[in-house]
């Protein structure tokens, strides 16, 4: 409701990003993620699409019934004549939607993950992926899911970061190893699962998950 209401008449003000980490925090807590996960896996792990994406998708949606609905009570409305100049009405500056909000979010949502170049090819081999639907593993116990989400994006509290942090004074595993993101899935003296395990969820990483699931 706070994200969509009168949403056209404020979605490009340049104060509209600061809501912006309130929903970045509720995605945490949705997902189990730390705060060094990066934002865009936070919302594909939630299945929900990014607030500026959001907002984008909202205004041309109300564009679109205002053209398209007599109904409306902007119905052939023309937008006034701006007396400043960063004053534009979203008559003026959105388009109308040719498919539903839905189709308009995820299209949007996959261009932009595509600006991102080869970063996104890490994620999206981890099972990460711009859609709107939960990533797999829900239906499992919050600390495995939790701690899946964690793998998946290669965030957690493993001892090589929690050294940097000064929590601890030690870096080492028990395989004696130093304990940093990337030894987390193939420690010898834990189950091991690659990246596809993680996309396909088979029995390894969910293995690997209720190993580390009060560790990580």
């Amino acid at each position: 409701m706070l994200l969509s209401s009168a949403c056209p008449a404020w979605s490009r003000s340049c104060h509209a990003r600061k809501l912006d980490p309130i929903f970045n925090e509720t995605c945490r807590i949705v997902t189990g993620c730390i705060k060094t996960t990066p934002v865009h896996c936070l919302y594909a792990l939630s299945g929900i699409a990014p607030p500026d994406i959001r907002r984008a998708v909202i205004t041309k949606a109300e564009h679109t019934k205002q053209a398209n609905d007599n109904r409306h009570s902007l119905h052939e409305h023309s937008a006034t004549q701006k007396r400043l100049s960063s004053r534009n009405s979203f008559l003026d500056t959105t388009e109308i939607l040719e498919t539903t909000p839905t189709d308009a979010r995820i299209t949007e949502w996959q261009n932009q993950w595509n600006s991102f170049g080869s970063q996104t090819t890490q994620w999206m081999e981890r099972g990460i992926t711009p859609d709107e639907c939960l990533a797999t593993g829900q239906d499992q116990p919050w600390a495995v899911w939790k701690t899946l989400n964690r793998l998946r994006v290669g965030e957690g509290r493993c001892k090589a970061s929690m050294r940097k942090w000064k929590i601890t004074t030690s870096d080492a595993c028990v395989c004696g190893k130093s304990q940093t993101k990337e030894h987390i899935v193939r420690c010898s003296q834990a189950p091991q699962c690659t990246g596809d395990d993680l996309a396909e969820l088979n029995p390894a990483p969910l293995a690997c998950a209720n190993h580390w699931k009060d560790m990580i």
